[in-house]
Formats: structure tokens, C-alpha cells, sequence
């Protein structure tokens, strides 16, 4: 019980300073922020502001764990249709994320012309890559090492996308946007598929 509200306690005061460093880039643009600035306007230390993030580009893109492990563990898990649990959780995925959803198009617009910030992105995007790959292979088994590699890769492209729709729409619902996603992926797939290939 200490411990869960210890880290209710932590993950407030990570989204409390990654509010206030995107709130300072938008009013004094991304070059004029230091780690000093966000530590002022959040009353602390710079030796506090760095025991929750190791520089500015970290505050700004906020926590770096962003798959909520009940929603993992049920992929994992699950015995139904693999293409319904991995849209189901895409889509629970954005649910989780829809009280933030400002948050996140503050972070995506910002973010889109920092090439810093880019990099750090693709990096934790690969993280989130991994994470599917090894929940798929726990769920597939070893033998499949491959299609779990391969479904990983759609099933992030999905995530992706959708996020996209999601974030940079102020009224499109969680579902509409997973299933333009996959619209889409199934479109590249088909696409990619040798003519008279039976899948």
C-alpha cells in the first residue's frame, strides 16, 4: 500500500513537471527552456527536477513506461481472435490516454520540429516495439519467434497511426481512429501481397 502510493505520488509530480516544461516551450519556444527554468516554475531543486528526468527533452516527452500493463497482460494472456485483442488494445490503449489527450498533441506538435526530440520518440517507440514482441512471442510461443516479430511490427504501425488520428482530432472517437488505422495497414499489406496469394 506505501509503495503504490509512492508511486501514485511519483507519476503525479512526472506529469506535473512535463505540464509545466511544455507550458514553458510553447510560451518561450524550445531553445529558450533550460532544466533550471522548469525546476523554478515548479518550486523544486534542479537536483529534484533530475531525480524524476535526466534533461529537458525527457520532461517534455514525460514517463517513459506508456503501456499500461493490465491491458498487456491481457494480450498476453487472452485466448480469443489475435486480431480482435490487438484492436481492442489499441483502443483501450487510447482510452487510457484520453484524459491527456491534450497533453499528448502539445507534446506531438512540439516534438515534430525537434529532431532531438524525434530521435527520443523513435527510441521509446522501439521500446513500446519490443514490449509487443515479447508479449506476442509469450503468447504465440518461441517456435513463432518470427510471426511474433512480424505481428509486433503491424500491430505498432496500428498504434501508431491511430495515435496520429487520435491526438490531432478534437472530436474523433478511440474506435474511428483504430479502425482508419488498420484500414490502412490493411491496405499496405494488400498491397505487398504477390497477386494470387492465398492468406
Amino acid at each position: 500500500m506505501v509503495a503504490h502510493l509512492r508511486d501514485l505520488r511519483r507519476q503525479r509530480t512526472e506529469t506535473d513537471i512535463q505540464t509545466i516544461a511544455i507550458r514553458l516551450v510553447k510560451d518561450h519556444g524550445y531553445d529558450a527552456v533550460t532544466t533550471s527554468m522548469i525546476a523554478d516554475e515548479g518550486g523544486m531543486s534542479a537536483r529534484t527536477f533530475f531525480n524524476y528526468y535526466e534533461n529537458k527533452e525527457a520532461a517534455i516527452l514525460g514517463p517513459r513506461n506508456t503501456l499500461t500493463q493490465v491491458l498487456v497482460e491481457h494480450l498476453r494472456h487472452s485466448r480469443g481472435n489475435l486480431f480482435d485483442d490487438l484492436r481492442r488494445f489499441i483502443s483501450d490503449h487510447l482510452v487510457a490516454l484520453s484524459g491527456q489527450r491534450a497533453l499528448m498533441r502539445d507534446i506531438h506538435r512540439i516534438a515534430a520540429g525537434i529532431p532531438r526530440l524525434q530521435v527520443m520518440r523513435e527510441q521509446r517507440g522501439h521500446d513500446i516495439r519490443v514490449a509487443l514482441m515479447d508479449t506476442l512471442r509469450a503468447r504465440l510461443g518461441d517456435d513463432d519467434a518470427d510471426l511474433s516479430a512480424f505481428v509486433a511490427d503491424i500491430a505498432f504501425s496500428a498504434l501508431w497511426q491511430s495515435y496520429q488520428l487520435w491526438v490531432e482530432s478534437d472530436d474523433m472517437e478511440t474506435t474511428e481512429a483504430v479502425d482508419l488505422a488498420f484500414i490502412r495497414v490493411g491496405r499496405t499489406l494488400s498491397a505487398l501481397t504477390p497477386p494470387g496469394t492465398v492468406v
